[in-house]
Parts: C-alpha cells; sequence; structure tokens
C-alpha cells in the first residue's frame, strides 16, 4: 500500500505525465480524477490497514501480555524448578547421608550380632559352669559342718524309753506264768548256755549261776539274764554295720573307722550316713526288719529261760514267747532301729555310740552305775557280771584328736550280786 502511494505522488510530480493515444498530453483534471479515486481507494485501504494494524497491535499487546504473564508464570515455575531441584540435592544428600548411616548401622549391627553370638556363646559356658559350681556346692554343702536336727537330749531320751521297754519286757517274761523252772533236761540247759556264751550276749559266770540257782520262788537272776541279754543284742543291733547279715565280717565299720581317721568329721559323718543307706538299699532292708529283729529277741528269750530249766522243747518255749510278748518285743526292735537310724544317719557332727560294759571287767563307777549299788554308801567294787542298761557315749573329731563325752552310764550288775542270791 506504501508503494502505491509513492508511485501517485511520483506521477503528480513527474513531467511525464499520462499522455493521449496520440502522444499529446491529458488534461491534469482527468488526471487528478483519477489520482482521487485511486488516493481514496488507497485511503480507505491504508485505514483498514490501520485498523488491521490497531487490531494486531492490540493482539501483539494481548499477546505480549499474555507472553509477560506466561514468562512471570514460567519465572515462577523455574523459581519452583529451582526449588525443588534444590530440595531434590537436599533429599538426595540426605538420603546418601541415610544410606551411609543405614550402612553404618547395618554394620555395627553385624559386629553387634557377632559380638552378642559371642557374648551369648560366653553365656552357655558361663550358664553351664554355674549349673556345674552349683551342683558342686549343693554336694559339698551337705559335707559342711552344720547343726544336726536331731539333740543329744532327745536321743538320750530315746535311749532311756529303750531301756525302761527292755526292763519291763524282761520282768514280765520272767514272771511269766507260762513258764516253770526246775526242769530235769540238763542237756537242753547246757545247749542254750553255750549258745549264749558262745554268740556273746551273756558271760560264763552269770550262765553258770541261771543253771545252778533254783528260780521257782525267785526270777530275780531270770530277769537280770533277760535283761542284759537283751542289751547286748540291742547294743549291737544299734551300732551294727552289716545290719544283721550283709557284713559279718566288719569290712564297713574297719573302712569308716580309717576314713574318719583322715577326713574331717563333718565329711566322714556324710561318707557314714551314705554309706550305711545305700548298704540298707543292697541288702534289701525293709519295713520287715522290725519283725525280723523282734523273732530273734523273742529266740533270744528263749534260750535265756531254756537255760534257767524252763520245761518243754525249745520251739514250744520261743512259740510261746511270741504269741504273749510279741508286741513288745517288736516295739524293742523298732526303738532300736530307729536309734540306728538317728545315730549312724542323722547325726553327723559326731558319733553317738551306744556303750555296754564287757563282763568280768573291773568295775569304774566314773564310767558305769552299780545298778543293785545302795547310792548312800560308798561307790561299789568287784567285776561286772553283765550289762543291764544301755549307756551312751558322744565322740567327736578335733584338731588334737577324737574327743569322747559320757552323756548316760551304762547300769551293770556285779558278780556280788551271786552272792546275795
Amino acid at each position: 500500500m506504501i508503494d502505491g502511494i509513492q508511485r501517485i505522488a511520483a506521477r503528480i510530480r513527474g513531467t511525464g505525465g499520462p499522455v493521449d493515444s496520440d502522444g499529446s498530453p491529458r488534461s491534469i483534471r482527468p488526471r487528478y480524477q483519477d489520482y482521487r479515486v485511486d488516493l481514496t481507494a488507497y485511503k480507505c485501504a491504508l485505514e483498514a490497514k490501520d485498523r488491521e494494524l490497531d487490531r494486531r497491535g492490540k493482539t501483539l499487546e494481548e499477546i505480549q501480555g499474555r507472553f509477560e504473564r506466561e514468562r512471570e508464570g514460567g519465572r515462577k515455575w523455574k523459581e519452583q524448578c529451582e526449588s525443588t531441584r534444590a530440595e531434590n540435592q537436599q533429599l538426595r544428600a540426605r538420603l546418601s547421608e541415610a544410606e551411609s548411616n543405614a550402612k553404618r548401622s547395618a554394620a555395627t549391627l553385624s559386629e553387634l550380632q557377632r559380638a552378642n553370638a559371642h557374648l551369648e556363646k560366653e553365656r552357655r559356658i558361663i550358664a553351664a559352669m554355674l549349673e556345674t559350681r552349683t551342683s558342686e556346692l549343693k554336694e559339698a554343702q551337705a559335707f559342711l559342718t552344720k547343726a544336726d536336727d536331731v539333740p543329744d537330749s532327745e536321743v538320750l531320751r530315746a535311749v532311756d524309753a529303750l531301756n525302761s521297754k527292755i526292763f519291763q519286757t524282761a520282768a514280765s517274761i520272767a514272771e511269766a506264768s507260762q513258764f516253770r523252772y526246775g526242769s530235769e533236761d540238763v542237756d537242753a540247759a547246757e545247749h542254750a548256755a553255750r549258745k549264749l556264751e558262745r554268740d556273746g550276749w551273756l558271760g560264763a559266770h552269770v550262765l553258770s549261776a541261771l543253771r545252778s540257782i533254783d528260780h521257782t520262788n525267785d526270777s530275780v537272776l531270770v530277769q537280770t539274764a533277760l535283761q542284759a541279754s537283751m542289751t547286748m543284742y540291742v547294743r549291737w543291733l544299734a551300732m551294727s554295720w552289716d545290719l544283721g547279715y550283709y557284713d559279718p565280717e566288719g569290712l564297713l565299720h574297719k573302712l569308716y573307722s580309717e576314713v574318719r581317721r583322715r577326713v574331717p568329721q563333718s565329711v566322714a559323718g556324710r561318707w557314714r550316713a551314705i554309706c550305711r543307706e545305700s548298704a540298707k538299699v543292697i541288702a534289701g532292708v525293709g519295713n520287715a526288719e522290725q519283725e525280723r529283729h523282734a523273732k530273734k529277741l523273742a529266740r533270744l528269750a528263749a534260750d535265756v529261760l531254756v537255760a534257767c530249766r524252763v520245761p518243754g522243747p525249745y520251739e514250744a518255749v520261743y512259740s510261746a514267747v511270741r504269741k504273749v510278748f510279741a508286741s513288745p518285743l517288736r516295739e524293742i526292735a523298732e526303738r532300736t532301729l530307729d536309734f540306728q537310724q538317728i545315730s549312724g544317719e542323722i547325726i553327723l557332727s559326731c558319733d553317738l555310740i551306744a556303750v555296754v560294759v564287757v563282763p568280768e571287767t573291773v568295775f569304774d563307777p566314773t564310767t558305769m552305775d552299780d545298778e543293785w549299788g545302795n547310792p548312800k554308801t560308798s561307790p561299789s567294787a568287784g567285776q561286772v557280771l553283765c550289762t543291764t542298761q544301755l549307756g551312751l557315749t558322744r565322740e567327736e573329731k578335733k584338731a588334737e584328736g577324737i574327743q569322747t563325752t559320757l552323756l548316760r552310764k551304762p547300769k551293770v550288775v556285779l558278780r556280788s550280786m551271786l552272792e546275795q542270791l
């Protein structure tokens, strides 16, 4: 459009304007009209172009506004992206740090697990050692010196009760109406007397008196013999290691004596208790022991009665004793076995020993009592005929040796008693 306007202006200014067909110049007016028309057209076109330019300018402004807005938005997005990128970098740094921490933690955990496994192994070893040491201490504790569960006073009461029961039973048997004295069967009396002497239940002097003295009107010697023989049997049973038949050679008692010589009292006492308990298991000792020893006491009483010239076959005398006196004889056996258990298996701090006096021993008032003696007169003198009541002695091993304490004197009958009869 601008180029058209420029061409019109040139025509107006130029000398070589429009000409007619014959070459002569046209008149200016028509030409002006033509230029005016063209100018108008061009003006309209120019206005149209201006409007177009305005429209496009406005559009451009709108586009520029949108562009500015878009650019502002892009800037903001860029800032957000930068911020996000920075945050991402921070997160990556944190992630890297966390991964490093995780690796260090994993390494630490692995080390701790190895340490824990090692400690667990040590703990198991220590626990096993502790269990072993605890078991050893429990076992060793049994050998530590400690107070016995049964005091001496209780043991003394048990011995006194046993002596009293023997005395009562012997008196009842000697005075029983079932037994009459004065049999003419001298051989049977001699055989019974030899048996009593051979087994060590009675001495020769008392047996000789039993055969020679008439007991029809006075059975005191019979009672004394019964009491003495039962006392000797009870003492043997109370202190026996063979439990009647297990160790007739006395090997266990000899072994205990050697153990006691070598080790402290607490260890020897525990060894004694374990050994006696084990010996009972091996020997099969049970509840039948009371009845077995009650029968032996009955046979012992029958031997004494036959030696005192009680008539009748020996088995008949034995059956009569068993029938009438089974209960008190069983009680004697029971009390003796109780004493055997207390002194042999329960008392550990010392040895409690039931004491008797061997016949023909010279009487010693410091260690024995004369059952027939008068306490108001001077002590008796002479030889012991037999023991009628058990004594009790406590033996305890000390650094300086065996310390012996006499807790109860045994009671004896002297040979002078036979002269009085």
